[in-house]
């Protein structure tokens, strides 16, 4: 007859103990004793905790184990008082050969967190067993759960920490709250303490499935795993111990390797490409009949031409005003001239606007109807952000795009506009400071005062921007 499989020792905190046991059907925890009358007997607790606990107190009095200790690990000059260490060591079953013996013990940490876990949830209880167990010295730690404080970090006060310790965005604990539960769901532990090498490997694989199935960029992932190793990070600012974390922060090298060998050149949009998304923002604004999809493509093709126009980011875009009497700086519709700093290098960036640049924003800020410095600004009157508009161009504008021509390359992006922009000046065999007066970038010895009230030097960048965008376009813009 064929024996069934033999069960595997349950882990408490990592640790295969000894004689603990899962009954997978009964969904109960058990293991084995001799009582006094010499008789093998069955114990069966519903909780983990309750069974490892009670186990281990057996273990503790079971003077036979003691004195299989004291053959196996002669050296170790283990004695009675091991019976009072948490970290007595637990001999399984194994030849009478001592270097054959192997080892298992319960942490301490596991057990006090467990006392502290029960002690909230049924404090009654754990009296109860405190006193089957014969251990009526035990039961003042009732008090435990009130003043305790665990040396272990919890990945989910990791996240609450980060989150509280400065105001954040809504994108930010959004994507905070994604991202970091999703690491929590691959490594599939509690304690920081619990992760290990492969855990973070099993983390890799995911996200080189996911950059394989969604077609997602390198920057992609790397925006994902820093933002986990940032809660990681901030989690060092509230615990002494900082030892597991940096071990982990360490471990998350390996991420770094993700995707490192698909770097290449920047892609420059083509104009047929860019003329594209402009046609499919223009039908679909001709095609809305409530205010809110309108002003929306308005708004989109307002940001096409002037992310064409000036070579600029999301960043640039949703930090760009318009002028005022008191300072030369700003977007000015009347002059069709942008004077600004970009956030990023805090470098001067000047452009001479486009006539269809200025007519898409005019009929954009008709439709928004409010009175906001920023040029994009949302309906309700605040500055928009990058990561907004971000979204918006990956759930709307690229898809709705693609979807008109499906020649065009699927890896397209909103920056490869602004890569386009620096071919189009170089196409024109225009000077390097030409190219750095649109882009933001410095020159040497360029003054920035100088430079921010005069923009009509960048006319030849932006010209040749013009010519490379929409100069052999067919279509009314």
């Amino acid at each position: 007859m064929a024996k069934g499989r033999k069960a595997e020792w349950v882990e408490v905190a990592g640790e295969a103990v000894e004689g603990l046991y899962y009954d997978k059907g009964l969904n109960t925890y058990y293991f084995y004793i001799v009582d006094d009358r010499g008789l093998k007997r069955k114990v069966t607790r519903r909780k983990k905790a309750t069974a490892a606990l009670e186990l281990y107190n057996y273990k503790l009095s079971n003077e036979q184990v003691l004195k299989e200790t004291r053959v196996a690990y002669k050296d170790a000059k283990i004695d009675n008082r091991s019976k009072g260490n948490t970290a007595v060591r637990l001999v399984l079953k194994g030849s009478s050969h001592s270097d054959q013996y192997k080892v298992a013990r319960i942490p301490e940490s596991y057990i006090i967190e467990q006392f502290v876990e029960l002690l909230d949830k049924n404090p009654r209880g754990v009296i109860e067993t405190f006193r089957k167990m014969g251990r009526d010295e035990l039961t003042p730690i009732i008090e435990l759960a009130k003043n305790y404080k665990s040396n272990r970090i919890k990945l989910d006060d990791m996240l609450d920490w980060y989150l509280t310790i400065a105001e954040r965005t809504t994108d930010t604990i959004r994507h905070s709250k994604q991202f970091f539960n999703h690491f929590c769901t691959i490594v599939n532990v509690k304690y920081v303490d619990q992760i290990t090498i492969d855990n973070i490997k099993e983390y890799k694989t995911t996200l080189e499935k996911l950059k394989t199935d969604n077609d997602y960029s390198k920057a992609w992932l790397q925006h994902r795993y820093q933002t986990v190793k940032t809660i990681f990070r901030n989690a060092k600012l509230h615990v002494e111990q900082k030892d597991e974390l940096d071990r982990v922060i360490d471990n998350m090298k390996l991420l770094k390797a993700i995707g490192k060998n698909t770097k290449i050149a920047p892609t420059p949009i083509s104009a047929e490409d860019f003329q594209m998304f402009l046609q499919n923002v223009t039908m679909q604004f001709n095609y809305a009949k409530d205010r809110t999809k309108k002003m929306r493509y308005a708004k989109w093709k307002a940001i096409l031409l002037t992310a064409a126009n000036t070579c600029s980011h999301f960043k640039d875009i949703v930090n760009m005003k318009f002028s005022n009497k008191t300072s030369e700086l700003g977007l000015d519709l009347k002059a069709g001239t942008l004077a600004m700093y970009r956030e990023k290098s805090g470098t001067a960036k000047v452009c001479v606007l486009w006539g269809e640049t200025v007519e898409a924003i005019k009929q954009f800020r008709e439709i928004l109807d409010v009175d906001s410095e920023y040029v994009f600004a949302t309906a309700r009157n605040n500055k928009n952000t990058a990561s907004h508009l971000r979204d918006e161009f990956w759930r709307y504008i690229r898809p709705q795009t693609l979807a008109l021509d499906p020649h065009m390359s699927k890896k397209i992006e909103f920056n490869q506009i602004r890569d386009a922009c620096f071919t189009a000046c170089a196409n024109e065999r225009l000077p390097l400071e030409q190219r750095n007066y649109i882009s933001g970038h410095k020159n040497t010895g360029d003054d920035d005062s100088y430079l921010l009230r005069t923009p009509e030097l960048a006319e030849p960048a932006s010209d040749a921007c013009y010519k490379y965008f929409l100069e052999n376009t067919n279509e009314k813009i």
